[in-house]
């Protein structure tokens, strides 16, 4: 049996673990499943299952945030995780897999898309439009002009706006896996 400690010790140099560091570990595992997750975007126009196993793929993020929290909480905390140590845990995993994310989505719409997405979703949003009826034609419209001025940026700023994306979404997943996770142990003096 494990003893109770509140960090776990580093074997180089009998320092303690700190939060951001443990936070950047997890957030890199959780940044590499972003990267997987996105590949299958592209690879989905042709092979629509794909699209499907990113949605999918997609729902589990806030899952796997919580199941790395949880490992957070138990392994280097002794078990006990207030809710602001949780949030702040969780919002940094959140930063570090949203910062190796960027790296990916820079490159490779910079050096590999060649505005293949792009044609892919201008593509589907035409035959959207020709099955439109009544005021579906005009949100459809308004909906192509939005879509060519995204299309028109350029990788940097796409990227950019990805990110800002992630770290949107993901902070009130951090809120509320921080209210699920912490846990106090109280004091048997």
């Amino acid at each position: 049996m494990r003893p109770k400690t509140s960090y776990c010790i580093r074997m180089t140099d009998n320092r303690p673990i700190t939060l951001q560091e443990a936070a950047l570990r997890y957030g890199t595992f959780m940044g590499l499943y972003w990267m997987i997750k996105f590949t299958f975007i592209p690879m989905g126009f042709n092979a629509p299952f794909l699209h499907l196993l990113f949605v999918g793929f997609t729902l589990f993020v806030p899952v796997l945030g919580y199941i790395y929290t949880k490992q957070y909480r138990n392994r280097y905390r002794g078990g006990a995780l207030t809710f602001s140590e949780g949030f702040l845990f969780t919002f940094l995993l959140y930063v570090a897999a949203t910062m190796l994310t960027f790296l990916a989505h820079y490159l490779y719409f910079r050096f590999f898309d060649h505005g293949f997405l792009a044609d892919a979703y201008r593509e589907q949003l035409q035959a959207a439009r020709d099955m439109a009826e009544g005021e579906m034609i005009g949100l459809m419209e308004q909906s192509a002009n939005v879509f060519e001025e995204i299309a028109a940026w350029s990788a940097s700023r796409t990227a950019f706006w990805l990110a800002w994306q992630n770290l949107f979404y993901c902070t009130p997943l951090a809120i509320v896996t921080a209210l699920l996770v912490r846990k106090n142990i109280p004091n048997h003096s």
